[in-house]
């Protein structure tokens, strides 16, 4: 007498780790502190200029407006660049793909703005 195997009694434990790996991975997470030092080396890059950096990090609870840019820990959710060559859509262009490659967020969450010179009103 053959025991025959009982396929659906074998796939629910193989079902249940797969979902408990998936579970437990952690998204891909970027380690920066501040704006400090991708400003530095978004300076670096041809056309660029001066550049200030505000990253936003998403918080636990309610989020106060003058904390909004001020949050060290979390899961970076969006990134504003004000750049002084981002008067150039090249550059624009070029800073959204390297921010969005370096910080791996999508671009979508990432705004770009030029920088106001000090000889403009205000």
């Amino acid at each position: 007498m053959q025991k025959r195997l009982n396929l659906p009694m074998l796939a629910i434990p193989i079902i249940l780790v797969v979902i408990f790996l998936m579970t437990n991975q952690k998204a891909p997470t970027t380690t920066v502190q501040d704006g400090s030092s991708l400003e530095q080396t978004l300076q670096e890059m041809a056309g660029v200029g001066q550049v200030k950096v505000y990253v936003h990090y998403e918080q636990q609870g309610e989020a106060i407006f003058s904390d909004y840019f001020r949050a060290k820990e979390g899961r970076v959710t969006g990134i504003l660049i004000v750049s002084e060559g981002a008067v150039e859509p090249t550059v624009q262009r070029e800073l959204l793909q390297v921010v969005s490659r370096v910080m791996e967020i999508p671009t979508h969450r990432i705004m770009i703005v030029p920088m106001r010179n000090k000889g403009d009103g205000e």
